[in-house]
């Protein structure tokens, strides 16, 4: 019995050792999450709004999907929650610094919650190391920049992997996408700072996509249509006339763009990724060590006993 405890605790040691890490958001399923304030006009998101700072909505339709965050919230605001027009819908709202709604604002299926449901410095913490983690994967595309667009050609791998200069983005009018398999994951690492409007960030054909803005302080876009996600947790975004499909990581938003929900990022399994989800709970590789060790020892210590009760 207990040779083949010790057995099965190698083959974890050995499995845990080799195992690939968890890409996880880890902003327990929002659609947007900012560090600091949130401010969106005349646009509206299909999911939760999650933001450790104020949250001020003009002619905003929250939540419109019904997509909630951490176990039903809508909305959680760290400071004050403003709204003059638009519509609540469907969960609970914390807001930390109270709130002011104007008379006509539309509250639908909605419910005030005196229970902050997360850490906001945890979550943040984890973006950051999140994003720096990701810019360490192995690069399998590459990219050109062509006739005034930008060329991202892929290797049909289950992960696919860019590294691009921001500038390369800023300075680009389109962005060509090929050699994407179907149903890949691809991050698109983008370094240094995104001085300029970024007007396009291409079509992946349903892949799981995130951009993964690793240096930018702040992103200015125009008239995208991104069917992905972005991890940008320096960043205070701005810009309108867009939509962004997947989850939104960032400092602070001050936008008119529309958050549609239609593209969440998947958690996924990557080699070389170590960093793994904020709730993560992998035994260490020296606790399986001691474990398989310790079993061992005991194994041994019953063979000698039932050795030496077996001599005459």
């Amino acid at each position: 019995m207990l040779k083949s405890m010790v057995a099965a605790t190698a083959a974890l040691l050995l499995a845990g050792a080799a195992q690939a890490g968890v890409i996880d958001l880890g902003i327990g399923g929002a659609n947007v999450f900012t560090t600091a304030n949130f401010k969106g006009t005349n646009n509206g998101t299909a999911g939760a709004v999650v933001a450790g700072g104020n949250v001020d909505l003009s002619s905003f339709r929250l939540n419109g999907g019904n997509q909630t965050a951490y176990d039903g919230y809508a909305l959680v605001a760290g400071g004050k929650l403003t709204v003059s027009n638009g519509s609540l819908n469907n969960g609970k709202v914390y807001a930390g610094g109270g709130s002011s709604l104007a008379a006509s604002v539309g509250q639908n299926g909605v419910s005030n919650s005196t229970q902050l449901p997360l850490t906001f410095s945890a979550v943040a913490a984890h973006a950051l190391d999140m994003s720096a983690e990701l810019d360490t994967l192995a690069t399998t595309g590459s990219s050109r920049a062509q006739y005034g667009g930008l060329y991202l050609t892929g290797g049909n791998h289950a992960l696919e992997v860019f590294d691009l200069d921001a500038s390369a983005l800023t300075s680009a009018g389109w962005l060509n996408v090929s050699g994407i398999a179907s149903g890949a994951t691809v991050i698109v690492n983008v370094s240094g700072a995104a001085n300029g409007t970024i007007h396009s960030l291409g079509d992946f054909g349903g892949a799981n996509v995130l951009y993964n803005f690793v240096d930018a302080m702040k992103l200015d876009f125009s008239n995208i249509a991104l069917a992905g996600s972005m991890l940008a947790p320096n960043a205070d975004i701005t810009g309108g006339n867009g939509t962004i499909g997947g989850n939104v990581i960032a400092n602070s938003w001050n936008s008119s763009l529309t958050l549609s929900g239609a593209n969440y990022f998947k958690n996924v399994d990557a080699a070389g990724y170590e960093l793994g989800g904020p709730a993560a709970s992998v035994p260490e590789p020296t606790s399986l060590l001691l474990v398989a060790i310790g079993l061992a020892a005991a194994y041994l210590f019953s063979a000698r006993r039932q050795s030496a009760r077996s001599k005459p």
